[in-house]
């Protein structure tokens, strides 16, 4: 459906494209996981299966303070987190699974040449 309504989108505006889709699961983990990723999975299964024999429902497992916890669902999808694709925690991701910056989908934003970071006028004359 969405390769048909960027196709249908490039048509109309009068522009040819070529449009191949690439399925972003397979892009997640590039590389095989690690121990810790192996110990951490199982440690969250058991923590999840554990909560789910003694009677709890409409909850997540996660972990929190080096402690796996019971969260509610109503705070655990109550707001979203962003990463910032151009900060610290993003290149690690990128690192840690051997993808390049490049599949970054967006571009850095412009850096100010002059005045204060939260100026609007870069440099221009009064």
């Amino acid at each position: 459906m969405l390769r048909r309504r960027f196709a249908e989108h490039f048509a109309a505006a009068g522009i040819q494209a070529c449009i191949r889709f690439i399925d972003p699961s397979y892009a997640i983990r590039s590389v095989p996981a690690n121990p810790y990723d192996s110990v951490y999975c199982v440690r969250l299964a058991q923590a999840a299966v554990h909560a789910a024999m003694s009677g709890r429902t409409e909850m997540a497992v996660g972990r929190w303070r080096r402690r796996f916890v019971h969260i509610p669902m109503a705070p655990a999808v109550g707001s979203r987190n962003q990463v910032d694709p151009h900060g610290d925690l993003w290149m690690s991701v990128l690192e840690a699974t051997g993808q390049p910056v490049r599949l970054s989908r967006t571009t850095p934003p412009p850096v100010p040449t002059t005045g204060h970071p939260g100026d609007t006028d870069h440099g221009g004359t009064a």
